[in-house]
C-alpha cells in the first residue's frame, strides 16, 4: 500500500462514519418530527375540543333553564346567565356598564341582603329558598345553592319556583276548603234544629273564607232580617244588629244579589258609593273596609245572604266568592231541611190548635143557635102556640082575627130569623150567583151593622171561579172584616179582587190600629185566637199564600193570592 492510500483510509473511515451519523441524526430528526407533528395535531385536537367543550358550555349557560350567578369576593354579582337576564329583569351588560349591585336591587330589605350575603359564603351546597324583588316590582319565590370552588370562585344555581309554590299553594288550599266543606256538611246536616243550623253556618264560615265579623239574612216575605251574626256583640250592638229589618226592594245592593243570585263584593267601603245605601251599617260598622255578600238560594229561589266583613280594604276577591258560593249551597240544602222539619213541626202545632179552636167554634156555634132558637124562635113558637090555644078556646070572632094577626106576623119574624141565621152560617148567594154578588151583599150588610165605610172593587166585574176558593176568598174577607170590627177602630175598608191571566187576588186594606204582625201569629198558634190562624189555613189548603202587611197606627193590608192553573 502506497502512503497515498494509506492516507485516505482513515479519511474514508470518518466519512462513512459521518455519513452513519448523519444518517442516524436525521432518522432521530425525522422521528422527533413526527412525535413532534404528532403532538401539533393532538394538540389542535386537543384545542378544537376544548373550543367545542367551551362553545357547549357556553350554550349550556346561556340556554339552561336555571339561573347561574357568579359572586365575587366582595359579594358583587360579575357574571350571570340568561334565565338570570329573563327572571330578574336585569342584563349583564347593565350590571357591569351600570355599576348594579344586583344583590342589593334585589333585596331592598338590609335583613333580608344580609341573608343572602350570608348563604353565598357559608352555603354548604343546601337549596334554599329567597324571594328577591324583580325589575319591573314583582316578588317571586327562588330557590338557590352556592357552589364553591378551589380556586375561590363561587357562583350560585337558582330555580324560578314561584309558579310551583302556587300550584302548591293552589293545591294545599283547595285540600283545605274540601276538608272544611266536608266538616261543613257533616256539622251542618248532623241537627235539624234550624236555630242550631243558622249558628253553625256562622260557625264554619270562617274556616272557608276567614274575616272579622259576620251576619246571617234570612228573607222573609220582602225583607231581610237578622238570623244569626258573629263579631258584632263585642262592638255593643247586639240589640241593633237583631232590630234590623231591609227591605229588599229599597236598597239597591240587596235587590241586585236577589235578583242576580250572584255575590257581591265591595272591595273599599270609603270609595264604594253603594255602601252608603245600606241603612244604618256604614255609620254603626265604621271599621268594615271590605264587604262580600253569597246568596243561599234554593230552586233559583234566595233564602238568605251569607254577608262576611273584614277591616282590610281589598281583602276579599274572586277565590273568597268560589268558596263561599260552594259553601253557601251546602247552607242552603241544610237551611232547607231545618225549615222543612220546622214547617212539620208548625204544622203540627197548627194542626193541633186548629183542631182544639175547631171543636171550641163548634161549641160556641151550638151555644149561639141553641141560643138563638131557644130565646127568638122558642118565644115566637111558644106565643104562637099560645094565639092558637085563643083561637081555639074563643067564640069571639074579633078577638080570633086579632090572635091570627099577630100569629101571621110571629111567623114572619121568626122566618126572618131562621133567614138570618141561615145566611150567617152560609150565604145562599154565594151557591147560587158567585163570590162577586156574595161579597157585595155581605160587605154592605157589614158596613151597615158596623157603621162602616167599606169600598169593594172587582176586576172584571164578574168572576167565575170554582167552589171551594169561592168559600176560601169569602171566609178570608168574613174573617178580615169581623177583625176589623172587634179591633181595628178603622173607619174606612177596602176590599179589591183582582183575577189576572192564571192567578187571583185578594186584598183588605183598613186605615185602623194596626198591629205586630209576628206577635199576633205568634198569640195565634198558641190559641189565643182563631181567626189569623184559620184564615191562614184556608188560604194554604187552596194553594194560596198570604202576606200580612202592618204596624201600630199604620192600618193593616192582608194580601192573598191563589193559583187558578191548578198548581
Amino acid at each position: 500500500m502506497n502512503p497515498e492510500q494509506a492516507g485516505k483510509g482513515p479519511e474514508k473511515e470518518t466519512d462513512q462514519r459521518l455519513t452513519q451519523n448523519m444518517a442516524v441524526r436525521a432518522r432521530e430528526l425525522e422521528a422527533v418530527n413526527e412525535e413532534l407533528r404528532k403532538e401539533i395535531v393532538e394538540r389542535k385536537r386537543v384545542e378544537a375540543e376544548l373550543r367545542k367543550q367551551k362553545e357547549i358550555l357556553q350554550k349550556i349557560f346561556d340556554h339552561i333553564p336555571v339561573m347561574i350567578n357568579f359572586v365575587g369576593a366582595d359579594g358583587r354579582i360579575w357574571l350571570i346567565n340568561r334565565e338570570s337576564e329573563q327572571v330578574l329583569g336585569w342584563s349583564l351588560e347593565e350590571i357591569l356598564n351600570q355599576n348594579i349591585d344586583l344583590i342589593n336591587e334585589c333585596y331592598p330589605d338590609p335583613e333580608d341582603r344580609q341573608k343572602v350575603l350570608d348563604f353565598t359564603t357559608d352555603s354548604k351546597g343546601k337549596w334554599v329558598d329567597f324571594k328577591p324583588v324583580v325589575r319591573d316590582g314583582r316578588v317571586i319565590e327562588t330557590s338557590w345553592a352556592m357552589i364553591h370552588l378551589s380556586d375561590g370562585t363561587s357562583f350560585g344555581i337558582g330555580v324560578d319556583i314561584t309558579q310551583r309554590k302556587q300550584i302548591e299553594e293552589a293545591a294545599r288550599e283547595q285540600r283545605a276548603l274540601a276538608e272544611a266543606l266536608r266538616d261543613t256538611a257533616a256539622a251542618l246536616n248532623s241537627t235539624l234544629d234550624f236555630e242550631i243550623v243558622v249558628e253553625r253556618i256562622l260557625e264554619n264560615a270562617g274556616r272557608v273564607v276567614p274575616h272579622d265579623s259576620a251576619v246571617l239574612l234570612l228573607a222573609d216575605s220582602g225583607y231581610l232580617r237578622v238570623a244569626c251574626h258573629k263579631g258584632v256583640s263585642e262592638r255593643g250592638l247586639t240589640p241593633w244588629v237583631e232590630g234590623l229589618n231591609i227591605a229588599i226592594d229599597y236598597h239597591p245592593l240587596f235587590r241586585q244579589i236577589m235578583e242576580t243570585r250572584q255575590s257581591r263584593i265591595i272591595s273599599d267601603t270609603l270609595t264604594d258609593p253603594i255602601w252608603e245605601t245600606i241603612p244604618e251599617i256604614p255609620h254603626k260598622l265604621p271599621w268594615i273596609r271590605s264587604y262580600m255578600s253569597t246568596p243561599i238560594f234554593i230552586q233559583g229561589k234566595v233564602i238568605g245572604l251569607v254577608n262576611l266583613h273584614s277591616a282590610v280594604p281589598n281583602y276579599f276577591n274572586e277565590i273568597h266568592v268560589s268558596r263561599m258560593q260552594a259553601f253557601a249551597d251546602q247552607a242552603a240544602i241544610a237551611l232547607e231541611n231545618a225549615r222543612l222539619l220546622q214547617e212539620v213541626h208548625s204544622g203540627r202545632e197548627r194542626l193541633q190548635v186548629l183542631s182544639n179552636q175547631l171543636l171550641v167554634a163548634q161549641e160556641a156555634e151550638r151555644r149561639f143557635i141553641a141560643r138563638e132558637l131557644h130565646d127568638e124562635i122558642g118565644q115566637v113558637l111558644t106565643a104562637i102556640s099560645t094565639n092558637l090555644r085563643v083561637i081555639e078556646l074563643s067564640s069571639d070572632r074579633a078577638r080570633r082575627a086579632e090572635r091570627l094577626e099577630d100569629s101571621l106576623n110571629l111567623v114572619d119574624d121568626a122566618l126572618k130569623q131562621i133567614r138570618d141565621l141561615a145566611l150567617d152560617l152560609r150565604p145562599s148567594l154565594l151557591d147560587d150567583f158567585g163570590l162577586v154578588p156574595a161579597l157585595e151583599w155581605y160587605i154592605e150588610r157589614q158596613a151597615q151593622r158596623a157603621g162602616l165605610r167599606i169600598e169593594f172593587y172587582s176586576e172584571p166585574s164578574e168572576i167565575l171561579l170554582p167552589s171551594g176558593l169561592e168559600t176560601t176568598c169569602f171566609r178570608v174577607v168574613q174573617i178580615a172584616l169581623t177583625n176589623v170590627v172587634r179591633h181595628a177602630r178603622a173607619s174606612q175598608v177596602w176590599v179589591e179582587l183582582c183575577r189576572r191571566e192564571k192567578t187571583l187576588e185578594l186584598v183588605i186594606r183598613d186605615n185602623g190600629s194596626g198591629f205586630e204582625v209576628q206577635a199576633a201569629m205568634d198569640r195565634a198558634s198558641q190559641g189565643a185566637t182563631l181567626g189569623l190562624l184559620s184564615m191562614e189555613e184556608r188560604i194554604r189548603l187552596a194553594n194560596g199564600k198570604l202576606k200580612i202587611t202592618s204596624a201600630p197606627g199604620q192600618g193593616t193590608v192582608i194580601w192573598a193570592r191563589f193559583p187558578l192553573d191548578g198548581r
